[in-house]
């Protein structure tokens, strides 16, 4: 059967003769008439129910305009731009359209054309915006359109009402649960009420309200003013206080933030007589059950929009003036508080009807096509309302222009505007995503702590599309540095100079253009670092601690043997030992990311060391070969060249970005960022180069030989060497910095621990027999 909603008795358009509004009789078709069957009544059929901030439209004139747009991404890369994603697979219109928990869009039922004749579908299909793609799901128990949809509570979707096959109202109510992706009757509208077209949202309860619509009883249709309550925990219905007078079909409903419902607009049919638009508004009281005039609005409309604002007024843009399908372009503001209306700025162009609003990220409204004339012509343009400034703006049009779609904010910051009608004749399956973007919040910790002398770094972490600009006001410590990354993070780091311990506050801010500059108040606390106790190794696998240093335990399954090296994490709260044959052994919290062990090498290891971030390290040959295990970064190594001896020595910057080998000799080769210094040819009498370190901000290094020389190059500061001892207990095997830089260690193969300049003792091992000779030590350094 013809839908089309003419009020004026008996006007003839094609095969169907058209009575007061709902009065339809077939009559006899001749089927060799050029006339087209237009199957798009007066103004359409708006998907009712719809709270605030969702549907709308005006614009650009696009006739005619049918067809189904290719998948794409399901994300646009600019915003206030649409881009194609995929197509319902059943072109159609009116139909409603949820947002599910699990991030998909759930559009059920509506209105199909088929070789001219309109009907209902029971199809309902899901959008993925990780693929853009439309998906069937489980069918409806009852074909609808222009029903109501609302997501409860629990996830499930109620669909209440509609028109079902043969364009006859229905009272019947569908439950769809997205766990199983199916459908299941539930008690349907009381005292055989059977509406489409009402208005409905869910209350501060989890109750829905659904009030008024379009009824039929023998032949002769009319609005209704009943409302009733559906109480999700049981699955019923219970009748509520009615709205004034005759009802209202295709009016606005919106959640207010009071808890209230108002609704607005609409048209209104006694039984037997002629329809009209109204500008009625009733308040809804959820407390009381009762209704309550509020100023009529200032212009009648119907199939208009409403969105609730951030700022909890509401705003009614477009719609029909009459019940032929004439457009406005006028939009109102209802202000809960004083229960009052007022103008704002009008859409753009003359306007349309039965187009679709959604409340945005950034707060401001987008409006998007609709109907522009009686003729049903449809129009893909839009617009974007500033609450801020009460005013419209021309935005990128669409691809399809189209009516009566649904339009769903996605939690990716796009807009889906789905199916619709294009003209009179014809409905669309085609999908459009604008990107309207998502605001800037600043989600990392809003303070760190660095120590003096140390390098240190804080990533700051944003949200939001896109991309956010990160920035900082305050003053840092000197040597410290923040840094944008331009992918939604920032970087502070650095080492900070000496005398700079304290609190340094700052504002860090971060804005992508989509709503508010986000801000956080930000400490950043230099503390003092201060060595509290060391370990020392032997080659025999033995771990030696003294002061604070914790022994560590492991999950290795074999004995360490042949160690080099002992190397702490940057957290201090674990260790590595490396051993000459490639082994790596982990303790603590040190992470384990692949070894040497069971390979053949070109020469033993002699070295280790770890990334800025314990998340991977290196081992180090004789020969000067660098094995980098996790994600430490390979810089380069002196494989490949003719050096004077074996590598004896290696270390890493502080910050992670590079590292220096020492042969036996005192030549020096620096890769990455660290610093090249004039090399050294030490004489027979001094050699071999043993160990080296890097001063605390790498900006220099030290180098030490068995007999306890000291070379220092770069703004390492000499305190101290064991040059002018004549014998020494055992040779020099290891060095460690202190935590300040303003001294060092030096280590015996027999555990003497000399400390110079300031570098606090805590012990050592002179007057113990070790097992086996000491060939690594690290310092526990304690920041605060």
């Amino acid at each position: 059967m013809e839908m089309q909603l003419v009020r004026n008795p008996c006007v003839k358009l094609g095969k169907y003769e058209h009575y007061p509004r709902g009065e339809v009789k077939l009559v006899s078709e001749n089927p060799t008439s050029p006339e087209r069957d237009e199957h798009r009544r007066g103004p359409r059929r708006r998907v009712a129910g719809l709270s605030a901030a969702l549907l709308a439209g005006l614009g650009t004139v696009s006739a005619g305009a049918l067809g189904v747009i290719g998948a794409s991404p399901a994300s646009a890369a600019t915003l206030d731009t649409w881009t194609a994603t995929g197509a319902l697979a059943t072109a159609r219109t009116e139909a409603t359209a949820t947002l599910l928990g699990n991030g998909k869009v759930l559009v059920a039922g509506g209105k199909t054309e088929t070789g001219g004749t309109v009907g209902v579908t029971q199809a309902a299909e899901l959008y993925d915006p990780a693929t853009g793609q439309w998906s069937s799901t489980g069918a409806m128990p009852l074909p609808v359109g222009d029903a109501t949809a609302t997501l409860l509570g629990n996830g499930q979707v109620l669909v209440v009402g509609g028109q079902t096959t043969g364009l006859v109202p229905t009272g019947a109510a569908e439950l769809y649960n997205p766990t199983t992706g199916t459908w299941a009757a539930t008690q349907a509208l009381p005292s055989s009420l059977a509406v489409y077209g009402a208005a409905s949202a869910v209350l501060s309860n989890g109750n829905v309200l659904v009030a008024g619509g379009e009824q039929s009883s023998s032949g002769a249709s009319s609005t209704t003013a009943a409302a009733e309550l559906y109480n999700p925990s049981n699955g019923t219905w219970s009748s509520t206080g009615s709205l004034p007078g005759n009802g209202v079909v295709h009016a606005t409903a919106t959640a207010l933030a009071n808890g209230s419902v108002l609704v607005a607009g609409g048209a209104t049919l006694a039984s037997g007589g002629t329809a009209t638009v109204t500008n009625t508004a009733e308040v809804y009281n959820s407390s009381t059950g009762a209704w309550t005039a509020t100023p009529t609005l200032p212009t009648p409309t119907e199939y208009a929009t409403a969105s609730l604002l951030a700022s909890g007024s509401v705003l009614v843009a477009g719609g029909s003036t009459t019940t032929t399908g004439t457009p406005t372009a006028l939009s109102e503001l209802y202000n809960p508080s004083s229960g009052t209306w007022a103008a704002t700025g009008s859409l753009p162009g003359v306007g349309s009807y039965g187009a679709t609003a959604t409340l945005v990220a950034n707060g401001s409204v987008l409006y998007a096509g609709g109907l522009v004339d009686p003729a049903q012509d449809s129009t893909n343009a839009a617009a974007s309302y500033n609450p801020t400034s009460g005013t419209w703006t021309t935005t990128a049009s669409m691809s399809t222009g189209r009516g009566f779609a649904t339009a769903t904010l996605l939690a990716n910051g796009n807009v889906l505007v789905a199916g619709g009608e294009t003209n009179a004749t014809s409905v669309t399956g085609a999908s459009e995503l604008y990107f309207a973007g998502v605001p800037s919040a600043i989600t990392s910790a809003s303070t760190a702590t660095f120590g003096e002398g140390a390098l240190g770094s804080f990533t700051v972490t944003a949200t939001g599309i896109p991309d956010a600009t990160i920035t900082d006001t305050g003053t840092l410590p000197s040597g410290v540095t923040f840094v944008d990354n331009k992918n939604n993070t920032a970087t502070i780091s650095g080492v900070p100079a000496g005398s700079t311990v304290g609190s340094y506050p700052l504002t860090i801010s971060a804005s992508n253009g989509v709503g508010a500059t986000a801000t956080q108040a930000f400490t950043l606390v230099v503390a003092q670092r201060s060595v509290k106790g060391y370990w020392y190794v032997t080659s025999g696998g033995s771990v030696q601690h003294q002061g604070a240093a914790p022994l560590f335990p492991t999950t290795g399954k074999v004995a360490p043997h042949g160690v080099v090296a002992i190397v702490a994490t940057p957290d201090d709260a674990g260790y590595y030992l490396a051993g000459s044959a490639g082994n790596v052994y982990n303790y603590g919290d040190a992470k384990f990311f692949g070894s040497k062990a069971h390979a053949k090498l070109p020469s033993p290891v002699i070295g280790f060391g770890t990334s800025v971030d314990a998340k991977g390290y290196y081992l180090v040959t004789a020969r000067g070969n660098i094995y980098n295990y996790g994600d430490a970064k390979f810089y380069g190594s002196p494989v490949h060249v003719k050096i004077p001896s074996s590598i004896t020595a290696f270390a890493t910057t502080p910050d992670g970005k590079g590292y220096w080998l020492a042969t036996s000799s005192g030549a020096v080769y620096a890769y990455g960022d660290a610093q090249s210094y004039s090399s050294l040819s030490l004489n027979t009498k001094v050699r071999p180069v043993v160990a080296m370190a890097s001063s605390i901000d790498g900006k220099g290094y030290y180098l030490v030989t068995t007999k306890g020389n000291v070379y220092n190059e770069g703004d390492a500061r000499f305190y101290g060497s064991l040059a002018a001892r004549k014998t020494l207990p055992g040779p020099i095997s290891a060095m460690a910095v202190s935590a300040t830089g303003k001294g060092y260690y030096l280590v015996s193969t027999k555990g003497n621990i000399y400390n110079e300049g300031i570098a606090p003792f805590f012990g050592s091992s002179a007057h113990t027999k070790l097992s086996s000779a000491v060939t690594g030590f690290a310092t526990y350094v304690v920041t605060g």
